[in-house]
Parts: C-alpha cells; sequence; structure tokens
C-alpha cells in the first residue's frame, strides 16, 4: 500500500544531484508547522526529487522558500537501539515553488517537471494539473 502525501513547507537544506543508476537524484529538506499556538510544532522531510525534476530544481530551490509537495510517503528508521530515530521522506511527484519572486525578478513559482504549458495557465505533467501564474502584474484577466 502507498501512503501519499501533499504538503506546503519552507526548505531547510538542500542537497547536490547524485547519480542513483541511470537516473539522478535531488534531496533537500523541508520544515512543515504543524498545529497552533502553543501546540504547534514542526516537522522535517526528507524530499527525494528524481530525474529531470532533480535538474531543474537544483538551481531553484533556495532554503527558506516556500514549497508545495506532492508524492509516496514513507519512513526510515535509524540509529542504535537506545536512541532509534526516524526519518519521514517523500518521494516527489510534484513540486511547486510558491514563494516570492527571486531578487531578478523571474517568476519561479510555475510547476517543475516535463510538460507545456496550455493556454489557460495549466502546467501538464504527468496527468496532474498544477495552476501557474501566466499573467504579469499589469495583465490581471477581470
Amino acid at each position: 500500500m502507498t501512503a501519499i502525501i501533499s504538503a506546503q513547507g519552507r526548505i531547510a537544506k538542500v542537497g547536490e544531484i547524485r547519480a542513483a543508476g541511470n537516473s539522478e537524484v535531488l534531496e533537500a529538506r523541508v520544515a512543515v508547522d504543524n498545529g497552533w499556538g502553543d501546540r504547534r510544532k514542526t516537522d522535517f522531510l526528507s524530499l527525494k526529487i528524481w530525474g529531470p525534476m532533480a535538474r531543474t530544481m537544483e538551481t531553484r530551490l533556495k532554503v527558506g522558500g516556500q514549497v508545495f509537495f506532492s508524492g509516496e510517503f514513507s519512513t526510515n528508521e535509524w540509529g542504535n537501539e537506545g536512541a532509534k530515530k526516524l526519518d519521514l521522506q517523500v518521494r516527489v511527484n510534484i513540486l511547486e515553488l510558491i514563494g516570492p519572486r527571486d531578487a531578478a525578478g523571474s517568476d519561479d513559482r510555475r510547476a517543475a517537471g516535463a510538460g507545456s504549458t496550455s493556454p489557460l495557465g495549466r502546467q501538464a505533467s504527468g496527468g496532474a494539473a498544477a495552476v501557474t501564474d501566466t499573467y504579469g502584474d499589469d495583465e490581471i484577466p477581470f
């Protein structure tokens, strides 16, 4: 059985791309806040980004940037008997940058991955559609 998770968080760490068989993988850590007030806590998840999306996101992911992600969720237990630790991992299928525009003024909020943007502003990526910003600040369609 596969568990799917979709969440929003802040990038805490971005690793380097490494070869994994016939593909490439980029690992990143993301901080996800849960709860509110005195019951608020932060969980850290490991994102594993594979294939062409890894190469695309290598330069776009920045520490502190906000992202939306969705993918297959798994756990990895490690450590000795007295101090076992649990690593929460997500094999990313959808990754969207949702933070502000970068200092250069380019808009990196579009979804990553293969596919083309239709005139309606939806990204075609393996059947999943992500809304993208196709209008500039002065071109709002209403």
